[in-house]
């Protein structure tokens, strides 16, 4: 039975350079080439930004053109833009406040970026446990210095960043879970979803949405639970501009989730 789970969660954004948010782009009587960053081919984004390109290219003057990369991820995306390496690209609302700031995955502020769009949808900060490991919350794995195999998809994206920021709520980090005798690894779907497949992954911290085609990936070859975020933890990673949300029950149909 799926049960009530309490998880963080976050929006996807359009973000823009200044030049094109300032209308510049809009304005145009000659042909504009515009880059547009979002993740690996297959991925969501990809296909959200593939069908916004198509949608702005019937606005656009004749003969320009628009290039989705199948890169850059919640945290690259501001990078890239911010840099002149694209004009635009989907990210998260916190990790473009964090560019913006300068805080958690960004060194130094990034001034020259406008978010437009906000709300794309809604994506939530999961953990995805094996469900034979003894422990009910990340508490646990502190109080018991647990040895566990902890994975997240690799630092272009806000996943890694948010997974990073959970486990400081609860009084950790990557590298303290390699001191429990465990280890951290920054991977592939494709390499997280073997892990788990053949036992070999224990805990999986990713910004998913319901349905989301890994999670229902690992869910149909091995049996995994959630743990939910109790409420000091929770208040810290609202402090980092995440909201409290219920994950949507029934949001995984096929494998075996609880």
């Amino acid at each position: 039975m799926f049960k009530k789970i309490i998880v963080a969660s976050l929006s996807v954004l359009l973000v823009l350079s200044f030049v094109v948010a300032g209308g510049q782009a809009q304005a145009a009587k000659e042909p504009v080439h515009l880059r547009f960053t979002s993740m690996p081919i297959g991925s969501t984004w990809y296909v959200q930004a593939a069908t916004i390109a198509k949608l702005m290219r019937n606005k656009l003057p004749p003969k320009s053109t628009i290039d989705v990369l199948p890169f850059g991820g919640g945290i690259g995306a501001n990078k890239m833009v911010g840099k002149g390496d694209a004009e635009m690209g989907l990210c998260f609302n916190v990790s473009s406040k964090w560019a913006y700031e300068g805080a958690v995955a960004y060194k130094e502020p990034i001034k020259n970026i406008r978010g437009i769009v906000g709300g794309l949808n809604k994506q939530y900060v999961g953990v995805v446990v094996r469900k034979g490991l003894k422990a009910d919350s990340l508490r646990d794995v502190k109080s018991k210095k647990m040895r566990v195999r902890v994975y997240t998809m690799p630092p272009y994206g806000a996943s890694a960043a948010s997974a990073g920021l959970l486990l400081q709520a609860y009084g950790m980090s990557f590298d303290i879970i390699k001191s429990y005798g465990g280890t951290a690894e920054h991977t592939t779907f494709p390499a997280i979803i073997s892990a788990f497949k053949d036992g070999r992954g224990d805990i999986f911290i990713h910004c998913i949405t319901a349905a989301h085609p890994a999670v229902t990936e690992i869910a149909i070859s091995s049996s995994v639970k959630f743990f939910s975020i109790e409420s000091k933890e929770m208040d810290i990673m609202t402090g980092h501009g995440y909201s409290p949300s219920v994950f949507p029950k029934g949001s995984f149909k096929t494998g075996t989730v609880e």
